[in-house]
């Protein structure tokens, strides 16, 4: 690529490196110099989905991550997260997983399947 990055995607690239800080519309509309109106048509026309729900479901993934990788604390976890609290934690990871944080760790350790242990 040789020309400078779309300032959306250096903008999404910028938020998965920050999932644990709080993020507005209008704090990311600055980051990519535009309104927050534009910011939110032209994200959804790239994404098909709004800010936060793209938010929420990267930090989702990420505490997927967290929890099949480490033993911190779902509250611990809620916060690298950039969900607050464990109570925000499982309600939302019930919503897009179908478990709780903490029944979705004790299936891979059950099973082993924590990545990098041998099967």
């Amino acid at each position: 690529m040789t020309g400078p990055l779309d300032p959306l995607t250096t903008t999404m690239t910028w938020m998965l490196e920050h999932l644990d800080e709080p993020l507005t519309v209008e704090s990311l509309a600055r980051r990519a110099h535009t309104s927050p109106r534009s910011f939110m048509r032209h994200f959804a026309a790239t994404t098909g989905s709004t800010p936060h729900q793209w938010l929420q479901r990267h930090r989702i993934h990420l505490a997927q991550r967290l929890l099949e990788t480490s033993d911190a604390s779902v509250e611990v976890v809620a916060r690298k997260c950039g969900l607050g609290t464990a109570t925000n934690l499982r309600t939302l990871f019930r919503r897009h997983v179908g478990t709780s944080p903490s029944l979705y760790r004790d299936t891979f350790s059950r099973n082993g399947d924590r990545p990098g242990t041998p099967a």
